[in-house]
């Protein structure tokens, strides 16, 4: 599954959310909103939809009182492929993993073993 989130501030009153792809209403994903915080006026909202194969751009429309405001909330679709190979004792050898489609180079590259040691 996919999470994107968007998130209003400023709001004068709970708004309302509505999350559309490709301009139709979001059907078989999950809206779950963070609690209204009226001081500051935000709302946090967050669509977890399943099935998102591929870089895809979702809508997110806040109405507060009858005035909305949107924002596109992108799921950026990666590729991750490790490559295996076979080590024999007392030799040496590398691992690979490749990383595609990404919008950004990544802060962090972490390299785990099966017991969960870096």
């Amino acid at each position: 599954s996919v999470i994107v989130s968007c998130e209003i501030s400023g709001a004068g009153a709970e708004p309302t959310v509505t999350w559309k792809d490709a301009g139709s209403a979001v059907t078989g994903g999950t809206v779950n909103d963070d609690p209204w915080v009226s001081q500051g006026g935000t709302l946090l909202s967050k669509l977890t939809v399943t099935g998102v194969t591929s870089t895809k751009d979702f809508t997110c429309i806040f109405d507060v009182g009858g005035n909305e405001v949107s924002t596109v909330a992108t799921a950026n679709i990666v590729s991750i492929a490790a490559v295996g190979t076979t080590v024999y004792t007392g030799s040496t050898s590398s691992i690979t993993c490749t990383l595609s489609n990404a919008q950004a180079d990544p802060d962090l590259i972490s390299w785990k073993n099966s017991g969960g040691d870096s």
